[in-house]
């Protein structure tokens, strides 16, 4: 019996071969960055993985009920909500790591609920990096409600629903616009 399949990347890494220097040095990192490149897969991959991504969102939730968003500053002390950015980040860098970024069929910004969970961080780095006394980055702080919509991208069904819905809604906005005229003739 032979089984004639496609290579891995680490069976395509070891039978490379060039005429450039330093080809088994070469090699010998390549084969590194598969090895973490496949360890972060794994993780990401994982149950447990999921579950404690949808515990962390659940509880930034909970603590964003508690926040009033009138305020100017907020209720909730600076290292809580550096400690979610810290979480999220990380996930985001084991996904980037496991995945590929943009490159791959399954890459990392392939997908559009994690190009919506990159806009979450990194926008959530913006008053971090930028002096809040020159700009005033208040509004940002919206966006943190932004980030219990992430569970959608972690959770299969919401995700098929949201996109069942989204996808209703060219239909509807036809339906709409028939409604939109007869309210306005009998007007």
């Amino acid at each position: 019996y032979l089984d004639i399949g496609e290579k891995d990347d680490l069976e395509r890494v070891r039978d490379y071969t060039d005429k450039l220097p330093m080809l088994r040095a070469r090699k010998t990192i390549l084969k590194f960055m598969k090895y973490i490149s496949l360890i972060c897969y794994k993780i990401i991959i994982h149950p447990i993985f999921d579950n404690f991504i949808l515990l962390i969102i659940v509880i930034n939730s909970l603590i964003l009920a508690f926040d009033d968003p009138t305020n100017d500053v907020s209720s909730l002390p600076e290292w809580v909500d550096t400690a979610f950015l810290v979480i999220y980040t990380m996930e985001m860098i084991l996904k980037i790591v496991g995945l590929g970024f943009v490159v791959g069929k399954h890459s990392y910004l392939r997908d559009y609920w994690n190009i919506m969970d990159f806009i979450i961080v990194v926008t959530a780095y913006i008053p971090k990096v930028v002096s809040s006394e020159s700009v005033d980055l208040r509004s940002l702080r919206s966006l943190r409600i932004a980030r219990p919509l992430r569970t959608i991208s972690n959770v299969e069904s919401l995700r098929v629903l949201i996109l069942t819905l989204v996808a209703a809604f060219g239909p509807l906005l036809n339906t709409l616009f028939v409604l939109l005229f007869l309210f306005m003739v009998f007007a």
